[in-house]
């Protein structure tokens, strides 16, 4: 006679889901001594008699036929649309018999799994492939850019002014280029990255970006910069980083010529977002352009009036985006508000 509470107490311990089936009964018929927790968790029921009527309804009544008494017997079952659970027994006597399950995934849920992997590998290939390209970009760029100057330094005397001109033509509408080039790889590189999600500190991505920033525009010394207390928010460190970069250098641009320029960071919060505001005094946006303001390269003011290429609310919207989040500009009285929603959850 065999000691079932080996076998039971087998059931308790083991993660796999697991059946111990009696076969030696009365009435000839099987019954089932045991069923542990991962099967029922397997079988997505709400509790132990349910999971015993399936179990009786669909293993059962094959065993009875007689059909599945031998060891390594498998019976498959459909349990879910997408998966299928295996039984297999794994051992057969007289009176007992223990059966393990596992699931199966079904022809669907192989296909769809199959095209995951295919897009994971692709997107391998297609961030070595833009990585190359964008370097390959640059090199002759950089090229370009570096025999001019050298020239220009080498033969200034030598050189006619109309020369001249031309070489620092070049000079500057290379690296003219090499701003779009790097502009296009950062947008790349914020539509492929993959969500890192920690706790931010928004507060010190802001003041960390503007103490950067300032230091290039002659007007910063005359801001009056507010920075509220923000609240912390989940998410990517670095993409958030970026953002709130490309915010900030729009900020100062745009205030550079206001007579006391004006920088505030303030934010609302309610059950399901925290809102980030940027409001500035600045030259503001046309009604007419702002929602062309987010279109990748599109300029709204003249490189005379402001150096940029037009990239970093496209690339902020990129980024804000891929959080589930919201990003809107609005004209204020003077200047405007850069705000941007992102959720709580």
């Amino acid at each position: 006679m065999e000691n079932i509470n080996l076998y039971e107490v087998a059931l308790d311990l083991s993660p796999t889901a697991m059946i111990l089936v009696k076969t030696q009964t009365t009435n000839s018929n099987l019954s089932i001594l045991k069923v542990n927790k991962a099967l029922q968790t397997l079988l997505d029921l709400d509790n132990y008699t349910d999971t015993l009527i399936w179990l009786n309804k669909n293993i059962l009544h094959k065993l009875s036929l007689g059909k599945f008494q031998d060891n390594n017997a498998i019976i498959h079952v459909l349990a879910k649309p997408k998966y299928t659970i295996q039984f297999k027994i794994e051992n057969a006597t007289d009176s007992v018999m223990l059966i393990t399950a596992q699931s199966k995934p079904t022809k669907e849920k192989e296909v769809i799994y199959k095209l995951k992997k295919d897009y994971e590998a692709l997107d391998e290939k297609f961030k070595a492939f833009t990585s190359s390209i964008f370097h390959d970009l640059k090199a002759p760029v950089r090229i370009i850019s570096g025999y001019s100057n050298i020239i220009l330094e080498d033969f200034e005397k030598e050189i006619n002014p109309q020369i001249k001109e031309h070489l620092q033509a070049i000079i500057k509408h290379s690296n003219k280029l090499k701003t779009y080039i790097e502009a296009l790889h950062l947008y790349a590189f914020v539509q492929r990255k993959t969500l890192e999600i920690v706790e931010v500190d928004m507060r010190e991505i802001f003041q960390e970006n503007y103490e950067k920033l300032k230091a290039a525009f002659a007007h910063s010394q005359k801001i009056s910069f507010t920075l509220s207390q923000l609240p912390t928010i989940k998410g990517d460190l670095k993409l958030l980083s970026i953002a709130v970069e490309q915010l900030i250098s729009n900020a100062l641009k745009f205030t550079q010529f206001a007579k006391k320029a004006e920088i505030k960071i303030l934010y609302e919060q309610d059950n399901d977002f925290i809102s980030y505001k940027i409001v500035d005094n600045g030259i503001g946006l046309k009604g007419d352009l702002v929602e062309q303001s987010f279109t990748m390269f599109h300029k709204l003011h003249s490189e005379k009036e402001y150096e940029g290429i037009g990239a970093g609310l496209a690339i902020t919207q990129a980024i804000i985006t891929k959080h589930r989040g919201k990003i809107q500009v609005t004209n204020n009285k003077q200047g405007c508000t850069t705000l941007f929603l992102l959720p709580l959850n």
